[in-house]
Order: structure tokens, then C-alpha cells, then sequence
């Protein structure tokens, strides 16, 4: 998934600030980016948003506003994913969180991540399980009057196929056939700590 930080300049004129928003997100969208993301920093005056249960997919904040209204229409008319607030801030580090293919967590593999300075590269060990978080260093926000910064936690969402052809879902059949113990070791250690709640 191709992706693009916006970090944008905010001001206290609302109106403004959504006119530009939607302007460098249209951009984004049509020089191929399938997720566009606004760093937080750089957000304050518009509402704050995060995706709800770690789906992406949609701007789930409740949140009424001009904002959220405008957004969410631009997401569904560019068909692209919209998050209006990628990074939260802990003092100088930042958290984020980033969807990947369970295939990419079973296999292991390479994903883009969205930082401060653009994009950066996140390696993937094989067998990585959701929740995951990975640390960045440097990646964060520069210290106060220092040269250091904080790091970027990145925690992994691993997304399940929600819509499967014939051939997909036959081969995934044939696949949790092979599957044994030894391969979901936190399934079988969760059945054996609570095999006393089933006596």
C-alpha cells in the first residue's frame, strides 16, 4: 500500500485549513497513494481523529464538523483511506499504527511506515503477530533544546481478507488443514492455561 504524510502548516482559520487539506490530499490521491495520513503535529486545529479498532478503513470518529464530513466524502469519492491523525505524541516519542497483510506477517517481508521526514522502511520478521510493536529510534520528535530526538513506535495491525474468490478460499481451506499445533503456539497456550475454567 502506497502511502503519503501530509504535514501541514495549521492556523487558526478553519476554512483555510480544510481548503488546503483537501487540496494536498487530492494531490496525493492522484500521484497514486492509496492511504493518506496528516501528521498530528501539524493538525491541531482541526478535530482529532483516529481509527477505531484499528480499521483503516474508514474515519470512524463520531466526531460532527465540517471536517469529518468533508474528509469522509473525499475518501469515498477517491476511493482511498483518509486518516486525519497518524501519529500520537507521549513527550518525545511518537506511536502509530500500520496495517499489513497476514501473508507479510506470516511470511515476514518489508512495509512502508509513515514518519516525520516522509516514509521509511520497517522490516518484518516471519510469524510477527498483531500487536506487535516495533521501535524506530530518532524517528520521534527532536528534544528541547538538544540534538537527540525520541523514537516512533509503530505497532502492527494484521489485516484479514474480507472478501475471498472460489480459488482464495479453497486454497486458505487446503492451508488450515496443514496447520497444527506448533504453528499457532499462542492458540494452543491460551486453550491450556484455561482448561481448569472447562472442568
Amino acid at each position: 500500500m502506497r502511502l503519503a504524510l501530509i504535514q501541514q502548516h495549521a492556523t487558526t482559520d478553519l476554512a483555510d485549513n480544510l481548503r488546503r487539506g483537501l487540496a494536498a490530499a487530492r494531490t496525493a490521491a492522484r500521484d497514486g497513494a492509496a492511504l493518506v495520513g496528516f501528521a498530528e503535529l501539524a493538525f491541531a486545529p482541526f478535530y482529532p481523529q483516529r481509527p477505531a479498532d484499528g480499521d483503516v478503513r474508514r474515519l470512524a470518529e463520531s466526531v460532527p464538523g465540517p471536517t469529518t464530513d468533508a474528509f469522509a466524502q473525499l475518501a469515498r469519492e477517491l476511493g482511498v483511506v483518509v486518516v486525519l491523525n497518524v501519529f500520537e505524541r507521549d513527550g518525545d516519542s511518537l506511536y502509530c499504527e500500520v496495517p499489513i497483510s497476514f501473508t507479510t506477517a506470516a511470511l515476514g517481508g518489508e512495509v512502508e511506515v509513515p514518519t516525520l521526514e516522509g516514509r521509511a522502511h520497517l522490516k518484518i520478521p516471519a510469524g510477527t503477530q498483531g500487536a506487535t510493536v516495533f521501535k524506530l529510534r530518532g524517528k520521534g520528535v527532536p528534544t528541547l533544546n538538544s540534538s537527540q530526538r525520541g523514537d516512533l513506535m509503530v505497532r502492527v495491525l494484521v489485516e484479514v481478507p474480507t472478501k475471498l474468490n472460489g480459488e482464495q478460499r479453497r486454497k486458505l481451506e487446503e492451508f488450515a488443514g496443514l496447520m497444527g499445533d506448533d504453528n499457532t503456539p499462542l492458540h494452543k497456550s491460551f486453550f491450556e492455561k484455561a482448561k481448569d475454567f472447562f472442568k
